[in-house]
């Protein structure tokens, strides 16, 4: 299970390479509990968090980038290549990205503050953060029982 400490351990592992790019971004991650069809988009949101001094359009656009991602489970620079797919509120700039982490549920992750390149690669950075402590989860498991079952 994804918890919010491990997404905000791996926003603070990936801090370095924000300010070495620049380090005024607005970050939105959802919640992979509350899907598209079940919860709205707002409360679907688990973070919003500011790296350096932020604005404003730069919360907007990953709001809209992440909400564009949860309600499709594509990266939000599809939206371009699929405007049908669009919504009100939502982004056609790239910096987001998902993982589909069972048939249907998303855990998405949106940057707004650098190009689309950069804020997609943030994105990603997070994800795969996120995705090493799950694997360490699982392998701490393993050698403590045998099994590779989360309990």
């Amino acid at each position: 299970m994804i918890t919010k400490e491990m997404i905000l351990a791996a926003i603070d592992l990936t801090k370095p390479i924000i300010e070495k790019l620049g380090g005024k971004i607005w970050i939105v991650i959802t919640d992979p509990n509350k899907q598209f069809g079940d919860f709205d988009f707002n409360d679907s949101i688990l973070i919003e968090h500011e790296v350096g001094i932020s604005t404003e359009e730069r919360k907007q656009n990953a709001t809209g980038k992440a909400k564009f991602s949860w309600e499709n489970g594509l990266p939000s620079k599809m939206a371009s290549i699929y405007p049908e797919l669009l919504t009100s509120g939502d982004c056609v700039w790239g910096g987001s990205w998902s993982i589909e982490l069972k048939r249907g549920e998303y855990f998405v992750v949106a940057v707004s503050g650098f190009t689309e390149a950069k804020d997609e690669f943030i994105s990603k950075s997070i994800i795969s953060t996120v995705n090493m402590f799950m694997s360490e989860r699982v392998t701490t498991i393993k050698d403590s029982d045998g099994s590779a079952i989360i309990k």
